[in-house]
């Protein structure tokens, strides 16, 4: 098996309604996705998920 870790690097993230960027991670969790196979043995993504704190800037 082959395992890759993925992970953005990114510090912020904008909303996706009204484009306000938010600097303040809430909670991260993981998924793992099975890939397509390389050869005979099988490949796993570890996605690192994150969310983040939206305060209105109203």
């Amino acid at each position: 098996m082959i395992f890759l870790r993925i992970k953005s690097s990114r510090c912020s993230a904008a909303c996706t309604t009204c484009q306000h960027v938010s600097t303040r991670k809430r909670i991260f969790y993981y998924r793992v996705v099975k890939d397509l196979p390389v050869g005979d043995r099988a490949v796993y993504l570890r996605v690192q998920i994150r969310k983040w704190f939206y305060t209105d800037p109203i």
